[in-house]
């Protein structure tokens, strides 16, 4: 069934084996022609045999009987050669005109069969050829008009006049001419258009290429700009520098399919940036040894820090200003990203591929925004650690002052306590049980409220409530507590008042001193005051000091 499909004219021959495409067409035409030729074969001999039988002239029908087989047999062998074929349908035509020629005497299908042969010569073998044919054929028309006039052929001499023999000759020359040169311009012209349309397949192929490698572009720097987004938010919820730096690292490693990533951060002195995190072996060897590199140093790590520039080595065998890492050997392209925030640097990003040419700028600007964001996180992180720091220290003050202040309150007031029992419950030994619920102040202990219960526990309800008026009661207890220590300052400020408007009215020092030793002799821890003016040569301390042996102030 393969090989009838193979000798459909419209099919590609399968044994033609050539890129040009003229000569693909040349063949689909010649099996076309020879289907032709073979049905104009077998009608023509069909046609001929009883003429043949009735004047015993076999010519005509072995001649059509000739063409079908030759036309029919190159038809069936198309796997033989395409110049043989051709050749052969060539001759067989020329042939066939010629027996024409002889069997019917001069007419039109010997001329129809001769411009034929010219026609086809011309589509088959070209240029060239073309004029071979066309030659051939007026030849052959001179060589009948010889046996014409010399009687050889005796149907020759009857068939046409010298009028008709000469329009004959010229209208074969000139459709001849004419038809060959259609044919071959026809030709020039397919080959043109194939041609514009072999470039525009060129083109539309080279189009689809740059459309399929910006296509991979673009997904590439979607995919980039995705990663960075999922970066920037997972670093702002991150409070700790180091595991911060630790995350964007590893998530810069994996997502990006990188050789290696080392964070530096510049010290407190400002000449060196240290690694603060690397990936892999040589990233945790690094740390080991406390790597670190030279702000403004002979590395792109320092060169970046130093001008707050971006830095990319495409080719690191060729790098000027580079650190050579023992540890990272197989490194080929290294990028060198500033870590900026506002007008401070806080150090670099060193990223490195396996591969020569691994970046270009889109990356650049795709890795920096990235660094970007973790400089923000990590000012975010300081600032947080900071505030801690800040809360941690007022939380230490006001635990103090706490402890101060109901320390100096219980000095003052003793045992502050107070104890009730409830007459409406009668105790059982045995059957009570001791909760005691702490009041709380600023994180600070100040007291407790002790509880004696019936029964093995309370509901959680209860105990809930307990808590609610513990809170309640540290409270109201502050508020007591400052409102008395606001009381005694106001009381002391009015003394000090008071004092000042006595000191206003003394006239005398005996009369100021006077004064100021009844002053202090009323404070409840004083049994005795005595106020002595010295000379400026026995001047001791600025300090009070005490001259009669008792408690002086």
């Amino acid at each position: 069934m393969n090989y009838f499909r193979s000798l459909i004219p419209t099919s590609h021959s399968t044994y033609l084996n050539s890129p040009d495409v003229l000569k693909i067409w040349q063949e689909k035409i010649l099996q076309s022609m020879l289907i032709i030729g073979s049905l104009f074969g077998i009608i023509l001999s069909i046609y001929a045999i009883a003429p043949a039988i009735s004047s015993h002239n076999w010519t005509f029908f072995f001649g059509s009987l000739i063409l079908a087989i030759v036309s029919t047999s190159l038809f069936l062998l198309r796997k033989i050669s395409y110049w043989f074929r051709s050749t052969v349908a060539l001759i067989a035509v020329y042939l066939f005109a010629n027996v024409v020629f002889f069997r019917s005497g001069w007419g039109g299908l010997s001329l129809f069969l001769l411009l034929g042969f010219s026609f086809l010569s011309t589509t088959f073998l070209f240029k060239r050829p073309t004029r071979i044919g066309i030659g051939i054929s007026i030849v052959t028309l001179l060589f009948w008009v010889i046996l014409r006039y010399t009687n050889i052929v005796p149907t020759i001499g009857t068939s046409a006049s010298p009028y008709n023999i000469i329009i004959d000759v010229l209208l074969t020359f000139l459709v001849g001419t004419a038809g060959n040169l259609a044919i071959d311009s026809l030709r020039s012209m397919f080959l043109e258009e194939h041609a514009k349309t072999e470039n525009t397949k060129t083109e539309i192929f080279i189009l689809e290429e740059k459309l399929s490698l910006q296509k991979v572009d673009l997904e590439k720097r979607l995919y980039q700009l995705r990663t960075a987004a999922e970066i920037s938010q997972t670093v702002s919820s991150i409070l700790d520098p180091q595991f911060l730096i630790q995350q964007v690292a590893e998530f810069l490693r994996n997502r990006f399919s990188l050789y290696y990533v080392g964070i530096f951060l510049i010290d407190e002195s400002r000449e060196y940036a240290v690694l603060r995190y690397g990936t892999g072996e040589a990233g945790r060897q690094m740390l080991a040894s406390k790597h670190r590199l030279a702000v403004g140093g002979y590395s792109m790590i320092g060169w970046a820090t130093q001008t707050r520039k971006s830095r990319i080595a495409l080719d690191t065998g060729v790098e000027a200003v580079r650190f050579d890492n023992p540890l990272l050997p197989q490194t080929r392209s290294e990028l060198a990203l500033p870590i900026i925030s506002g007008i401070d640097i806080l150090g670099a990003m060193s990223i490195q591929s396996e591969n020569s040419n691994a970046f270009d700028e889109n990356d650049i600007m795709v890795l920096q925004g990235i660094a970007d964001s973790l400089a923000v996180a990590l000012e975010n992180a300081n600032s947080f650690q900071k505030t801690q720091k800040a809360i941690e220290d007022i939380r230490v003050l006001n635990r103090a002052y706490v402890q101060q202040a109901w320390w100096d309150t219980l000095d003052l007031n003793k045992e502050l306590k107070f104890d009730f029992e409830n007459p409406l419950v009668t105790r059982q030994e045995g059957a009570s049980k001791s909760i005691q619920v702490p009041l709380i102040l600023r994180d600070e202990v100040i007291g407790s409220i002790n509880l004696e219960i019936e029964g093995s526990d309370i509901p959680q309800d209860q105990y809930e409530f307990l808590q609610t008026v513990s809170a309640q009661t540290s409270i109201a207890l502050e508020n007591a507590r400052l409102l008395e220590e606001t009381q005694l300052a106001a009381i002391q400020e009015q003394k000090l008042n008071e004092l000042t408007s006595q000191f206003s009215r003394a006239l005398t020092i005996e009369d100021i001193l006077k004064t100021a030793v009844l002053e202090f002799g009323k404070l409840h821890s004083v049994s005795e005051a005595t106020i002595t003016l010295l000379p400026p040569e026995e001047y001791i301390s600025p300090g009070i000091k005490s001259i009669s042996g008792k408690e002086e102030s």
